[in-house]
């Protein structure tokens, strides 16, 4: 059956046969010419075969949205069935060259353009001999011929050339959708990763230490009670309940995606001052029977940060202390917060064990950490700045974050905030 983009065409193929073809018959009738039936007779059986050969030629599917590029033998068979016909009409009268229009016009759209120049040359010649042999040789039955089938060549050749560039532009197109669409599909995953990476990182920087903390108090409590302290088991106890607690609230602000404590929009010393008092609360006796001291140096004059900046320097701060107080086995860590230079420093140091800082950062992750350090160095280049970790086996711990920002000079923190 036809489809819509091959019907437009066949119709005004047929419109135009029908308007070339009345020519010759308007001009045998206006001129009373004794041919005039004959010219009639001849123009409508051209015009019942260009209508009856193009159906089935369309049902055979030979035509096409845009001008054929394959040959097949058909169109070629049509076309030379409506030349024979059309022969009838140039016999009667010279006024029958303009329906080489049509001829050489379908000729260009059903057959490839080398057959199609081939096939229009071949009609050119045809249409000249027929005027000559009928009418006598003349300067319009040579030239008129040779005029259109110029005009048509370089009028379809400048079709196909325009069709060729549009099904090109089409493609790029096409192509550049996808590439889009696949640009932004990477987008979304990236930043579905990149969320992962941030809840993974809040987690291990609240959640995880906090369970941490229940372990680490609920181990004391089981050696209170082998030791017969069932008061300082109790107390253990309690403290790991807190924990618990603090725990559950800090998954309930991850998941509802809150502020965390400590990451205020505005200043970020009353934060960081938070966040060591938590660590204090949550410090229990080492093996020696002291508890960790926690001191805290924040300079008074601290820029203000953005809500996303505080909240990463807060992460880094308490992972920092947790790492120092389950791990470190410190007697005394330091947490110092000043601007210099147009750079903010924050430095948490401990008097603890230490570790090896390549084996910690290069080293294979375990079931039970690992990553904290890794985070703390992540974060750091987030903000655009960086972080230095300096330890070693058996001498204390320094981490020291350095990030950008718009702030004159603070001097450095003289005084600790009291310890509670």
């Amino acid at each position: 059956m036809p489809t819509s983009a091959r019907t437009p065409y066949v119709v005004g193929a047929a419109t135009l046969a029908c308007v070339l073809l009345a020519i010759p018959i308007l001009e045998s009738t206006f001129a009373a010419a004794p041919h005039t039936s004959s010219v009639v007779i001849f123009s409508l059986v051209t015009l019942v075969v260009m209508l009856v050969g193009g159906v089935l030629l369309m049902h055979a599917g030979d035509i096409h949205a845009e001008p054929a590029t394959v040959f097949s033998w058909r169109p070629l068979v049509y076309i030379a069935v409506l030349a024979s016909a059309w022969a009838m009409v140039i016999a009667e009268t010279p006024h029958a060259t303009y329906f080489l229009f049509a001829l050489i016009g379908i000729s260009q759209w059903l057959l490839p353009e080398r057959t199609g120049a081939f096939v229009t040359l071949g009609l050119t010649v045809f249409t000249i001999v027929g005027q000559v042999f009928h009418h006598g040789a003349s300067t319009g039955t040579i030239v008129g011929p040779l005029l259109i089938a110029v005009l048509m060549l370089a009028f379809m050749h400048m079709y196909r050339a325009m069709r060729f560039e549009a099904l090109q532009k089409n493609a790029v197109i096409a192509e550049l959708r996808d590439a889009q669409g696949q640009l932004v599909e990477s987008e979304r995953e990236k930043a579905r990763i990149t969320e992962r990476e941030h809840l993974g990182r809040d987690l291990h920087d609240t959640t995880a230490q906090s369970l941490s903390s229940v372990i680490l108090r609920l181990g004391l409590a089981e050696e209170a009670l082998d030791s017969g302290e069932s008061a300082g088991a109790l107390e253990h106890v309690r403290s790991a309940s807190d924990a618990t607690s603090e725990a559950l609230s800090e998954l309930r602000s991850a998941i509802t995606h809150l502020t965390p404590k400590g990451s205020g929009p505005t200043r970020l010393e009353a934060a960081l001052v938070r966040v060591a008092e938590t660590a204090r609360s949550r410090a229990v006796s080492n093996r020696r029977g002291t508890t960790p001291v926690i001191e805290c140096r924040v300079a008074p004059d601290l820029p203000e940060l953005d809500m996303t900046t505080a909240t990463s320097l807060v992460r880094i701060v308490q992972s920092s202390l947790a790492n120092a107080l389950d791990h470190a086995r410190a007697s005394r860590i330091e947490v110092r917060a000043y601007t210099d230079g147009g750079e903010l420093h924050i430095d948490i140091e401990d008097d603890g064990r230490g570790f090896d800082v390549d084996e910690a950062l290069l080293g294979p992750r375990s079931d039970s950490g690992g990553y904290g350090l890794g985070f703390v160095v992540q974060r750091s280049r987030e903000l655009g700045g960086n972080a230095a970790i300096i330890a070693a086996p058996g001498d204390g711990t320094l981490i020291s974050v350095t990030i950008p920002v718009s702030q004159t000079p603070s001097d450095p923190p003289a005084s600790p905030v009291s310890p509670h």
